[in-house]
């Protein structure tokens, strides 16, 4: 088998531990000895056959690979192999072979340029993108990808294999409109022990690549993220929301409106809805017309006319800082705007469209945990709107009955079980008000955390011998494992079945510890204990 190892830039301990164990085991090693450095050659065997490519062609690296094709050779590249590393043509020339060939990544020289510089490449409202690219020299480059075209994007440039054309880079960066004081970095053998770094604009580039004597073995950063400054980032933000922790929601309605006459209305319904949010925003907040100026609370109701090509930038905005968002104009719209956004109906803001006319308001995200529905009946309400509720709670349908089946290992304490549970309700749309019951196996009602949490909810329980379980019909998940430990093969599933009297509606879910199901009916069981 042939290994392609990403040797690192230059520091030998920014090899990968993976890197390091091939290296050990390899019977051949064949490393870039332009490129690589030589004390990673310490970690080979001391009977391992070592060979600088350096001097050699493609051909002879490959009748090299193919003598050793029954042991383990390494090929050992500088950086990264998949950057400028040539390696695609290995191993073409090794499949026709029939060799087996992986490969390893390594630190390549435009991260480890970032730590010497201490730079960030992706700075919030600086840049959000690299590209990594050389100059067109003997070797040209495809077109479309020229260094003024790149250039024009405005993004983070690491440009390598142009130390020798300095000149060049320098003149396509300008003509590709980046100003000729944006700022650049040589960074010569990063990483190594005679590491240099020299910083300039694109325009004194070529004289200070010229000044250090400068053509080879160097990257050249370009970009504005050199300065070191940008805005603070949104994921470590207070004020802002991701699927680990709940930021602090700066408001509670955010009204978007696409023409004069939506935005009348849309300033009417901020205006009614003052002192009356409903779902999980709180009363009293004040009003506040972001258009005019005037200053607000922290907790507000924002109106904004939205022009045209703008809606994007104001979802991106608005939506893990609010509570409730509020479309005024065509569905369609609203349900494209948020699509890229929506993550969890514990975290998603209520999302309710609003006709320009104000005949119809209908919520299309996070309708009945997020309020979504409320606030339709709280604008109808206030406007006269028709409120269009399509979810089960807007229905007009018999009460719904959902009875728990519950496993759970010796031991699981109380706190477990509530979270299983918890997360397994919101996962499946079941009403905190809709459980009726619980059931389990018997040998549970000892279980101190179990009998702990039934008591928390003041809902009955029913247990079952593993024998009354096992005589239950229904499909079922079976587990060999319960089955041995408690001489029944699904306790959850047919614990709720026995209780119900009804298929499976949502079947076992595995927790840490918990496993749940739960079956829907509309007749209320009656059975289990207290």
């Amino acid at each position: 088998m042939v290994v392609f190892v990403g040797a690192g830039a230059g520091d030998p301990g920014l090899i990968t531990v993976k890197g390091k164990e091939y290296l050990e085991k390899a019977d051949c090693i064949i490393y870039a000895g332009s490129l690589v450095n030589p004390e990673l050659l310490n970690y080979a065997r001391e009977d391992a056959d070592i060979y600088d490519s350096a001097q050699m062609t493609l051909e002879e690296v490959i009748d090299v690979m193919e003598r050793y094709k029954d042991g383990l050779v390494v090929r050992l590249h500088t950086g990264d192999p998949s950057l400028y590393g040539a390696i695609r043509e290995q191993m073409e020339k090794l499949d026709i072979l029939g060799v087996e060939h992986r490969s390893v990544p390594g630190v390549s020289s435009f991260l480890a340029a970032a730590a010497s510089l201490d730079a960030e490449y992706t700075l919030p409202e600086v840049s959000q993108s690299l590209i990594i690219t050389r100059a067109e020299g003997r070797t040209p480059v495809p077109e479309g990808q020229q260094l003024h075209i790149l250039a024009a994007t405005g993004a983070s440039m690491a440009i390598f294999l142009s130390a020798s054309l300095t000149e060049k880079v320098k003149t396509e960066l300008i003509d590709g409109g980046l100003a000729p004081d944006t700022p650049v970095a040589i960074v010569y053998k990063a990483s190594w022990p005679d590491e240099k770094i020299i910083k300039c604009t694109i325009n004194t580039l070529p004289d200070a690549a010229a000044s250090e004597g400068i053509e080879k073995t160097a990257l050249i950063l370009v970009g504005d993220f050199l300065k070191g400054v940008g805005e603070r980032s949104k994921l470590y933000h207070p004020d802002f929301t991701t699927m680990y922790r709940s930021g602090n929601k700066k408001r509670k309605v955010s009204i978007a409106a696409f023409t004069d006459k939506g935005y009348e209305l849309g300033k009417n319904i901020a205006e009614a809805l003052r002192n009356n949010i409903p779902g999980r925003a709180m009363d009293g907040c004040s009003i506040k017309d972001r258009t005019d100026g005037r200053e607000g609370d922290e907790q507000d109701i924002f109106c904004d006319r939205i022009e045209r090509g703008g809606l994007s930038r104001w979802v991106q905005s608005v939506f893990y800082e609010s509570e409730s968002l509020v479309f005024i104009g065509a569905a369609g719209i609203a349900v494209r705007a948020i699509s890229a956004f929506p993550r969890s109906k514990t975290s998603d803001p209520a999302v309710v469209v609003v006709d320009e006319d104000g005949k119809f308001a209908i919520p299309i995200l996070s309708e009945e945990y997020g309020g979504a529905n409320r606030l339709v009946r709280k604008i109808s309400e206030m406007t006269g709107a028709q409120a269009v509720i399509t979810s089960r709670q807007g229905k007009k349908a018999e009460k719904r009955y959902v009875t728990i089946g519950i496993g759970c290992r010796r031991g699981t304490l109380c706190a477990d079980i509530e979270k299983a549970y918890e997360e397994f309700i919101w996962d499946n749309d079941i009403r905190e008000d809709e459980v009726s019951a619980f059931a389990s196996i018997d040998l549970k009602k000892d279980e101190e955390g179990l009998i702990e949490f039934i008591g928390k909810k003041g809902l009955p329980i029913a247990f079952y011998s593993a024998a009354e379980l096992m005589e239950v019909r229904g499909e079922f998940e079976p587990s060999d494992f319960v089955l041995k430990i408690t001489g029944c093969d699904n306790v959850c599933e047919r614990a709720a079945v026995k209780l119900a009297g009804e298929g499976v509606s949502v079947h076992k879910t595995a927790f840490d510890g918990v496993t749940l199901a739960a079956v829907y009916g509309v007749i209320e069981p009656v059975k289990a204990e207290n």
